[in-house]
């Protein structure tokens, strides 16, 4: 199979907002790779279809094609290469999307000791990799590792060029960590650069979700609960306009309720709780 050709039309299918079209493409000529015996395919489909699952909220698909990659690299002794890494790299990934945070960090460790062998200390993918792993330390409440794995991250992506994305994910988080110490003027500094970055872009990225939903956080935090609620009902509504009412979506709603409610307007909270209920369906 031509994959290059492949992924052209996945991503034209995107492109024009044909998302269950792209997905039902993706399903097929998974089939006809497997039919085949074109493991170099699979793979490569299999890691596919789990970062759309994963975004997309489908948490049983996602795993299912993870495991199945997986598999089919250990089967050919591939466990030792790069291409192994990465998928335990969506592995952790989706085990973070998902809030399964101890398994999360695993993985990541285990890509870590790999990436040492592999590639080299400054490469792209070791600062999304710090990046990745900061993430999960956030959430499970290590903000003193969590900092250190992203300033490893902004060390090497400062060496780097065509990074903007990175650098404004990264800026995400650190303001993430920034607000869960309490250094709110630093945390909204690092926001704003974030925000108006993915502001400017001339297509919708999935990671402005993430900047507006921790501007929500920074400014629930800093009790101003109308603005917050504003911010995470704008990654609601661009979340749901992606990929429908799904688990992200869910989350987001939620939080808008609970600000909605510090500020004292029970009925808008009553409305986006039913409207995270609805997602978690």
């Amino acid at each position: 199979m031509k994959i290059e050709e492949i992924f052209n039309k996945i991503d034209e299918l995107f492109q024009q907002g044909k998302v269950e079209e792209a997905e039902m493409y993706m399903d097929t000529t998974l089939a006809e790779a497997e039919a085949e015996g074109d493991f170099s395919a699979c793979v490569a489909l299999y890691n596919e279809l789990a970062g759309y699952c994963r975004v997309s909220g489908n948490k049983e698909k996602c795993f299912d094609m993870l495991q199945k990659a997986l598999a089919v690299q250990e089967n050919e002794g591939l466990g030792d290469t790069i291409s192994y890494a990465t998928t335990l790299l969506n592995k952790a990934t989706a085990c973070a999307a998902f809030d399964i945070n101890d398994e999360a960090f695993a993985l990541y460790k285990k890509v870590e000791a790999m990436y040492e062998k592999l590639i080299d200390k400054d490469d792209f993918r070791v600062a999304s990799l710090y990046n990745n792993m900061s993430s999960v330390l956030l959430k499970s409440g290590d903000l003193t590792k969590g900092i250190d794995y992203l300033e490893k991250s902004k060390d090497i992506l400062e060496k780097l060029t065509d990074s903007q994305v990175e650098t404004a994910t990264c800026n995400t988080n650190i303001a993430l960590l920034k607000t869960a110490e309490g250094r709110f003027e630093e945390a909204e500094d690092n926001l704003q650069a974030a925000y108006d970055f993915f502001a400017g872009l001339p297509n919708h990225d999935v990671h402005f979700d993430s900047t507006l939903a921790a501007f929500g956080n920074l400014r629930y935090r800093q009790k101003r609960f109308e603005e917050a609620a504003g911010y995470f009902a704008e990654a609601a509504a661009n979340i749901e306009k992606a990929f429908g009412k799904n688990y992200n979506y869910a989350a987001v709603c939620h939080n808008c309720a609970l600000s909605w409610e510090a500020a004292g307007n029970s009925e808008k909270a009553d409305e986006y709780e039913k409207m995270a209920e609805e997602g978690r369906k």
